[in-house]
């Protein structure tokens, strides 16, 4: 392999085809279970006194 070929391979960004699956259900977990929830979780956590507290409901509403 002349380095030229190498330099490619080692720049080509691409999913392989092994992840793509992984990549797929992450994105449709993302779709299903986060994005219907977010507006509601941080509509909760408004106000907290402490930003990095939970605020009432809010890990029940991500569990």
């Amino acid at each position: 392999m002349t380095e030229i070929e190498l330099q490619a391979e080692l720049n080509d960004l691409r999913m392989s085809k092994e992840a793509q699956p992984l990549f797929d259900a992450v994105k449709r977990h993302i779709a299903e279970n986060v994005d219907p929830i977010t507006e509601e979780f941080f509509r909760l956590g408004e106000n907290r006194a402490d930003r990095w507290s939970w605020a009432p409901g809010q890990l029940e509403l991500a569990a």
